[in-house]
């Protein structure tokens, strides 16, 4: 099916480089430090590479059947619109976006867990619960995602075209592995 010449490829450079639980935010850093460039400034030039490359190969009458994405940070817009910012002008960039999920925040843990031990949990919250925190995250998610959008609107591509808002991933989150409240979460 990979060569079904009416399918197409999206690549992206990396999953959630911003967040440093994953290896490729220290290799980034790293690099950039070595380089004395900012963390941006190195996304950027990875991105650019991976595109440079993928256009070689998706060259010709294959063209059409690239699409480049660029991958943001929900909490934090900013961070999409640097690294585009740092991109070579005249790149083309066909959907950016964060991931979008629902569930805690910090503050709901926090809370959650006060009083816990590791045979209590007075605060834990019920299925019903942990819905509703969830549900209130949308208000959260959206204006960020607004802005996400602006950030599309404002890119523009050599032929005039934006990107797509393309959310990468999404999903419900209650954040339940290895916590008291995996049971409510089920």
């Amino acid at each position: 099916a990979g060569h079904d010449p009416s399918l197409s490829v999206t690549v992206e450079l990396s999953n959630e480089i911003w967040n440093s639980v994953f290896p490729v935010n220290g290799w980034m850093d790293a690099e950039a430090g070595r380089k004395g460039i900012s963390f941006r400034e190195e996304v950027a030039s990875q991105i650019q590479l991976l595109f440079d490359v993928a256009e070689d190969v998706f060259a010709g009458p294959d063209a059409h059947r690239l699409r480049k994405y660029g991958g943001g940070f929900a909490a934090d817009p900013t961070y999409l619109a640097g690294v585009l910012a740092r991109l070579r002008p005249g790149t083309h960039v066909d959907a950016v976006g964060p991931a979008a999920y629902l569930g805690p925040r910090r503050a709901d843990i926090d809370a959650w867990l006060t009083g816990a031990t590791s045979s209590s949990c007075p605060n834990c919250p019920t299925p019903d619960d942990l819905i509703a925190t969830a549900d209130r995250t949308v208000d959260i998610l959206r204006p960020q995602l607004a802005r996400h959008a602006d950030i599309a609107r404002a890119w523009r591509n050599a032929d005039g075209s934006h990107p797509r808002l393309e959310l990468y991933e999404a999903g419900l989150n209650l954040k339940s592995i290895g916590r008291p409240w995996a049971a409510a979460a089920r």
